[in-house]
């Protein structure tokens, strides 16, 4: 009992002191957080993956109405054991996973499937490698993680990770009922870290999907191949997104040395490829104002006083022409909106109360997943991020299963395909209410009456919010 009064105390203070702290954060930082019945979210599906209480994966892939959680496992994926399972942007196929993470010499299976079930088809993966990262992970047969490449610049991909350096991508027609491959042999190489003296940090066994890749630009983890240290990159793939990048299209913190781990997870990019969705780590740094793990290096324990996993950052995306900044000097002036989790659910260590598995669909609502032990609703949620409510669309409290891998088709909504814009939070408001271009631009009143299309920025009331002008 001493010990549970403990431990609420620490919690309660942490709560307590993150809000004193709040006057002292940036205005875009979301401590009010708001719960929805899952009745007055979009109308549209969702699909998802299923672990049980043993973190076994459970098989199929389930699919569910937004608004009415009723899942059900989709035709022909009943004997499969899917590791992730994505969308594509018109949401007319599913891209998942097979593979058994302690094979280490057996490659991967990758499927397209429609979410009704039909046209199931393998996805050709050309050009792996047995990989072997050098210095912390074994030998591994690839492919072992793969993902729709958004707004590839040829159409349609399905990107894939070749190796622990070689990201590659395969051309595919979705046109017909089921897909076709036009050059099922050749995996165009789309970023080549060999060079670089650092590889990919994907999770390679489950739930490691490619997420955050979107016209020129991937967000992921990195590793450093020796001395080890871990981090977030960056990359810009060169000829909008047809060329190959490598170790020079990489934008660079300038305070972390190799040797340094400070994490970062749950990666995505928005629809339009400019901004990130992703937990952060010790990027964060001392501050209160983020869900972030206290950058204090003493705490190898990460105890509950580290509250990250407890919400996502939305930020700006980094070219490698852009100056080089700390890792919270990145959060303090790149920061977009931190979008913190309802209270009653800000407590616990990051895999106790873990918020994560984020996938930006659409401009106005980011989905992920709520999971671990102490969770007290654990399954599916979507937020409205520029308005931080919170939908549980997915509500697995009892049953003793949980949620991984979200993907999310919203009824009457169209994702972007707007080429990546280069985004900059907007300066000084000017008044009441203020608009600015993705490039920072003041908007003036008369020239809001008709817009061109893409992303504008809104300041209004201490709050930033976005418009999208298909």
């Amino acid at each position: 009992m001493g010990r549970m009064r403990f431990f609420t105390a620490t919690v309660l203070f942490s709560i307590l002191a993150r809000s004193a702290f709040a006057a002292d954060c940036p205005e875009w930082v979301q401590f009010d957080a708001t719960i929805d019945n899952a009745a007055d979210a979009p109308a549209g599906w969702f699909v998802f993956v299923k672990y049980d209480q043993d973190n076994e994966i459970m098989p199929g892939i389930y699919k569910s109405d937004n608004q009415d959680f009723n899942p059900q496992v989709i035709p022909n994926t009943e004997s499969d054991e899917p590791l992730f399972v994505q969308a594509t942007n018109d949401g007319e196929w599913l891209l998942y996973m097979v593979g058994d993470e302690t094979a280490l010499m057996t490659a991967f299976t990758a499927y397209l499937i429609k979410p009704d079930g039909t046209g199931k088809t393998e996805v050709p993966m050309p050009q792996c490698e047995v990989s072997g990262s050098g210095f912390s992970m074994p030998d591994l047969q690839f492919p072992r993680t793969a993902g729709i490449y958004r707004n590839s610049p040829l159409g349609s991909e399905i990107a894939y990770m070749a190796s622990y350096q070689k990201m590659r991508a395969i051309e595919v027609d979705l046109s017909g009922d089921t897909p076709s491959f036009p050059n099922p042999g050749q995996g165009r190489l789309v970023i080549d870290l060999s060079n670089a003296g650092i590889r990919f940090a994907q999770n390679l066994g489950r739930g490691g999907a490619i997420l955050a890749l979107n016209g020129s630009h991937y967000q992921g983890a990195r590793e450093h191949n020796s001395p080890y240290g871990q981090s977030n990159m960056f990359v810009t793939i060169p000829d909008n997104g047809e060329g190959t990048a490598d170790g020079d299209d990489i934008w660079h913190y300038d305070d972390v040395p190799d040797n340094v781990r400070i994490n970062g997870c749950g990666f995505s990019l928005s629809p339009t490829g400019d901004r990130a969705a992703w937990n952060i780590g010790r990027q964060g740094g001392d501050s209160s104002c983020f869900s972030c793990r206290i950058d204090d290096p003493s705490d190898v324990s990460y105890s509950t006083t580290q509250i990250d996993h407890k919400g996502f950052l939305v930020s700006h995306f980094m070219e490698p022409d852009e100056p080089s900044l700390g890792r919270t000097e990145y959060v303090l002036e790149k920061g977009i909106s931190m979008n913190w989790v309802p209270r009653q659910f800000r407590f616990g260590k990051y895999n106790e109360v873990n918020w994560t598995d984020w996938n930006w669909p659409h401009e106005e609502y980011v989905v992920g997943i709520l999971q671990g032990d102490l969770a007290t609703q654990p399954g599916v949620w979507l937020c409205k991020w520029q308005t931080n409510e919170w939908f549980p669309i997915g509500d697995l409290a009892g049953t003793g299963t949980k949620a991984r891998s979200p993907a999310i088709h919203i009824s009457g909504i169209d994702r972007a395909k707007d080429v990546p814009l280069r985004y900059h939070r907007p300066r000084e408001a000017t008044g009441p209410a203020s608009m600015y271009t993705a490039r920072g631009e003041l908007v003036h009143t008369a020239a809001a009456r008709k817009l061109p299309r893409g992303v504008y920025v809104v300041k209004s009331g201490g709050r930033v919010t976005t418009k999208l002008v298909p």
